[in-house]
């Protein structure tokens, strides 16, 4: 199976990402800290953004992942 994701800049700014998701600011800084959302980071105190090309990634492995979750119809075959 091939996946092709095409994204329009390979980071956002915290806001843009939030806009375009529909989460709020505080949720996507959130999962930044805890790992969910992948970002680039120039320096320690300097802004962060949205690694949209890390996150395509991301999609795609669990695109291709075998785990139940990724895939709705298999649900009801597990035993």
């Amino acid at each position: 199976m091939t996946i092709a994701i095409l994204i329009d800049t390979p980071f956002l700014s915290i806001p843009e990402y939030a806009r375009r998701t529909g989460l709020s600011v505080r949720t996507v800084t959130e999962d930044m800290e805890t790992g969910l959302i992948p970002f680039y980071q120039r320096m320690r105190k300097s802004k962060r953004l949205v690694n949209m090309v890390a996150l395509a990634q991301m999609a795609a492995t669990a695109a291709e992942s075998p785990e139940p979750w990724n895939h709705p119809q298999q649900i009801g075959e597990i035993s």
